[in-house]
């Protein structure tokens, strides 16, 4: 067999990198958007790249499209009528039969491919069919009642050119009165030349198979979503669906803003991780099946409205908290990546971030990035100050409940927090906080839940300032006279709620009882604090500390000086040791303070017993005649403010 170099290397290059190059098909749907063909020559050049691609305009000879079978849906659903008959071979039929398929091929012509090929194809599907119909339950394709000969599933390697790589073209009614199910066959390009590639549109063709054993009614999106995820389900460690994640443009990665519907250019490919997230979030592979039994079983094609009875009735949830939360597991890939998320993302590129920010208060918009219903979203970094974060957020008036806003405390390597804010159900409004102690950063995601409208231009705004307390201690230093109660307060004049943790004393054992010791102290407020003191045995001039925590990021701790002053009545002339009486027992103590390093007097005015104005030993002389000869009274000075 003669190899056409130029096709494959059109294949490998398009489909192992996919280059910037527009697909065939998106050529043509562009010039249909714009106005440069109509609606007739649309359906007739998608035709073409199906069935005939080397008769398309050279305008619209672009890279291969992974699938032509959205291409066959829409010329089915706008003209009620199959876009072609069966192919018919370029040269002799060769077939291979196995279990489940028969293998049609030519080794003449312009289909030509060899059989060694159409060996490694007839593998490739019945190796798809043992994971997806016998391990994981899909239906099995309806028979054909003979079409290719047999009831076995037909498939025929053709020359598909710069048209597609694969498609499944539905044909009758299948057999079950209870379903939309379709008849079907698949057709491969005859000349795939990467292994990977061709095995993963084996496996991507044949759940096209699948689904029309369900429904032929079906959002192409959806599909496509759901053909592209079980490739990397039949051959896990091929991952050619990332591809679509680095280059493909739109994405759901670099334009999180469009919602899960989306099918321009190759976002519906890229869309795998959408059925990927379903089975990963609500924790079985088995969910995306689910919903096409559902799809299946009522008739008419109600997609969305079947993805959210699944959630709804097997795991209940609903597609909005579906869509919410697939924006948030979005931003955990690439360089974001974490074990609590998808569980590939740390090979996908980074999601994309609208913008941050480093200085506050802060602001901003979609910009030139409006969102989209079903699942639009958005991402918004607040690099780390210091205290609370403030965000307000506003999107813009829809229908009730169509926005959700959450905010994600994010931790390198995970795992991160995640707060929902709570929003004015019609006008989408609200506000909430963010403590940036412990996170690297704080990001913002909007997103919009609302999935049974579709809306392209919707906007939003945010505001974000670091709130903190800024907290002060008065009167500092506290001065207080003849009293064993003292209080202080403490204020916050920052713009965020001040959390005072602790209150305790340094070297004043005789500050006691202090209430209370931990609080929270709104802006602009105040909180009083009283304290007890014990006074006995205290001089006239007394100094004691006491230490304040709180989570004011400026000045965690802060100290107050407490200054106490008793004046002399306080005391009882001649009583050195505070209790109160004139005993021995206080020239044993006034003894010990002058002649043995013992502790000080209570009052150095209560000591001066001779009023001379020092205290001496003549003093202990004094009070022993008092005490024991009937000598004169102990004699303190007069009380003044200097004593």
């Amino acid at each position: 067999m003669v190899i056409d170099m130029v096709k494959l290397l059109t294949v490998l290059i398009s489909f192992s990198i996919l280059q910037a190059g527009k697909t065939t098909l998106s050529l043509i749907d562009d010039a249909y958007r714009e106005g440069r063909i109509s609606k007739s020559q649309w359906l007739e050049y998608q035709k073409l790249a199906v069935v005939e691609p080397d008769r398309l305009p050279k305008d619209f000879k672009g890279e291969p499209e992974p699938c032509g079978t959205q291409i066959i849906l829409n010329y089915l659903r706008e003209r009620g009528q199959i876009l072609a008959a069966r192919p018919s071979l370029s040269g002799p039929e060769q077939t291979i039969g196995t279990t489940h398929f028969k293998i049609h091929y030519t080794l003449t012509g312009g289909d030509a491919t060899s059989t060694n090929y159409a060996n490694n194809v007839a593998n490739y599907f019945e190796y798809s069919w043992s994971i997806e119909v016998d391990s994981l339950g899909w239906d099995a394709p309806p028979p054909d009642n003979g079409a290719g000969g047999d009831d076995r599933y037909d498939i025929y390697i053709i020359n598909l050119s710069y048209g597609v790589l694969g498609y499944t073209s539905p044909e009758g009614s299948g057999p079950d009165p209870n379903q939309e199910d379709r008849i079907s066959y698949i057709a491969v390009d005859n000349n795939i030349g990467s292994t990977s590639l061709l095995r993963n549109t084996c496996a991507h063709e044949f759940n096209h198979a699948c689904q029309f054993s369900y429904s032929g009614s079906e959002d192409a999106w959806w599909m496509e979503n759901c053909a592209t995820w079980m490739e990397n389900v039949v051959y896990d460690n091929d991952n050619e669906y990332i591809d679509y994640l680095v280059y493909s443009n739109p994405n759901p990665l670099n334009n999180p803003r469009y919602g899960i519907s989306t099918t321009d250019d190759l976002y519906e490919y890229a869309g795998a991780i959408w059925p990927m997230f379903l089975s990963e979030f609500y924790g079985s592979v088995d969910v995306p099946r689910q919903m096409w039994e559902r799809m299946g079983s009522h008739i008419g094609g109600y997609t969305l409205y079947d993805i959210d009875y699944i959630l709804s009735n097997n795991y209940g949830s609903d597609l909005a908290t579906a869509l919410k939360n697939y924006a948030l597991w979005r931003y955990f890939t690439g360089s974001r990546a974490d074990a609590y998320h998808f569980e590939e993302a740390s090979l996908w590129p980074t999601a994309h971030l609208l913008r941050y920010h480093n200085n506050y208060p802060a602001s901003g918009d979609q910009g030139n990035y409006p969102l989209h219903s079903r699942g639009g979203t958005a991402y918004v970094d607040f690099n780390p100050g210091s205290g609370l974060l403030m965000v307000n957020f506003d999107g813009q008036d829809y229908y009730p409940s169509s926005w959700a806003a959450l905010l994600v405390g994010y931790r390198d390597g995970g795992p991160s927090d995640v707060l929902e804010m709570t929003l004015d159900a019609t006008h989408a409004n609200g506000s909430d906080s963010l403590d940036f102690d412990g996170y690297d950063h704080i990001t913002l995601i909007p997103v919009v839940q609302r999935w049974n409208i579709y809306s392209t231009n919707l906007g939003f705004s945010y505001t974000a300032d670091v709130t903190h307390g800024d907290i002060t201690l008065y009167p500092n230093p506290l001065e207080v006279y003849n009293t064993d109660q003292g209080e202080f307060f403490v204020r916050n004049d920052g713009n965020g709620p001040l959390n005072v943790t602790n209150i305790y004393t340094a070297q004043a054992s005789w500050i006691v009882d202090i209430n209370p010791t931990s609080f929270q102290v709104p802006p602009g407020d105040s909180q009083s604090v009283i304290f007890s003191m014990d006074t006995t045995g205290l001089d006239t001039i007394n100094y004691g500390w006491i230490i304040v925590e709180s989570d004011d990021p400026d000045e965690p701790s802060l100290i107050l000086q407490v200054i106490l002053h008793l004046t002399p009545n306080q005391y009882v002339c001649g009583d050195m040791n505070g209790d109160g009486l004139i005993t021995i027992d206080d020239i044993s103590y006034f003894g010990s303070y002058l002649y043995l390093e013992g502790p000080p007097p209570v009052s150095m005015w209560a000591a001066d017993v001779n009023g001379d104005g020092s205290v001496s030993m003549g003093d202990l002389i004094y009070l022993a005649n008092f005490l024991f000869f009937n000598g004169p009274s102990p004699n303190c000075p007069p009380q003044t403010s200097e004593n």
